[in-house]
């Protein structure tokens, strides 16, 4: 690149001008950004002009010349003049690096594009707009994704609780074993004198009769505590097929405690023990061979078990 065509160029890319006597002057613009349609916009574009008026206010090409080699307006028209000469042809004035002037018109040369705008012109599409509105929607359906989960899982942990309960009343039940009672303590009788004895022997006064003696003192039996009686035990595949719950119990003390507890407020239920394969114990007051029998039992009790519940036997299905 000549000197001349060097100075022109870096005049440009500083997005500046410069005045080329004989041509007119060469300058930088910036076209704004512009909608092309909604949502599609140009971004600024910088782009070189050509009037063939020398503008004021533009640096000249021959300061420029006398600037850069440090020479006088004279000798730097003068290089000016020999450039202009050796670069003009029919085709126009072609500026190395720069661009072609022909007719008026200047055709910028890539390399000058390229520095003038070093991202891409092309137009770009804008993202949606987020509305309120629509930010709302979003809002919504997500709580409602929430909620479906929600109520999802808890049919699910419904569902499987009630079928890990049938599975349980699915397996064989074992007879429950009843303790044996402790054996009552031996009484010792002291054997009785015999007829033969003597009177100093048998410890009686003289003359009278060793068989008249005083029997001796027979101890007294002892005697159980009472025992308040237990409630009944019925396995889950008796005849009954539904049983209204109340309770479930890890132990056996634990269900009787809660039994007796609930005689005190109402007393004329009828309280079962239903042992299950995993040890724990169902406390029922109510068996029934219809589940509507058994739900309408539980619907009666459920002022004083709000819990209660309805448990199907292996024997309904």
């Amino acid at each position: 690149m000549d000197q001349v065509s060097n100075l022109v160029y870096n005049a440009l890319a500083k997005r500046q001008g410069v005045v080329l006597p004989g041509i007119g002057t060469l300058y930088a613009v910036t076209v704004p950004a512009e909608m092309q349609k909604p949502g599609v916009v140009t971004p600024p574009v910088n782009r070189v002009e050509l009037v063939t008026d020398e503008l004021p206010g533009i640096p000249h090409i021959v300061d420029l010349i006398a600037g850069y080699d440090q020479t006088d307006p004279e000798q730097a028209r003068e290089i000016y003049n020999r450039w202009l000469a050796e670069n003009c042809s029919e085709e126009g004035v072609t500026i190395g690096a720069v661009g072609n002037i022909r007719e008026g018109v200047f055709t910028p040369d890539p390399g000058l594009e390229e520095a003038l705008n070093p991202v891409d012109t092309g137009a770009v599409r804008l993202p949606g707009r987020i509305d309120a509105k629509r930010v709302a929607m979003w809002v919504v359906f997500a709580v409602l994704i929430g909620v479906g989960i929600s109520v999802g899982a808890i049919v699910w942990y419904e569902y499987s609780e009630q079928m890990r309960i049938v599975r349980l009343s699915e397996q064989p039940v074992l007879p429950a074993s009843v303790p044996a009672a402790p054996d009552s303590p031996a009484v010792k009788v002291p054997a009785a004198a015999g007829s033969d004895s003597s009177a100093g022997e048998s410890g009686a006064p003289a003359g009278v009769d060793s068989s008249a003696a005083v029997p001796a003192k027979q101890p007294e039996p002892v005697r159980e505590p009472a025992t308040v009686p237990a409630a009944k035990l019925v396995p889950a595949t008796a005849a009954m097929h539904y049983y209204v719950i109340v309770g479930t119990y890890s132990t056996d003390q634990n269900a009787e405690k809660f039994i007796a507890s609930a005689k005190k407020k109402n007393d004329q239920l009828e309280y079962a023990k239903i042992p299950m394969p995993n040890g724990k114990i169902l406390v029922s007051v109510f068996g029934a061979t219809a589940e509507t029998e058994a739900n309408r039992m539980k619907n009666e009790v459920s002022g004083l078990f709000p819990d209660a519940w309805v448990f199907k036997s292996k024997s309904a299905r």
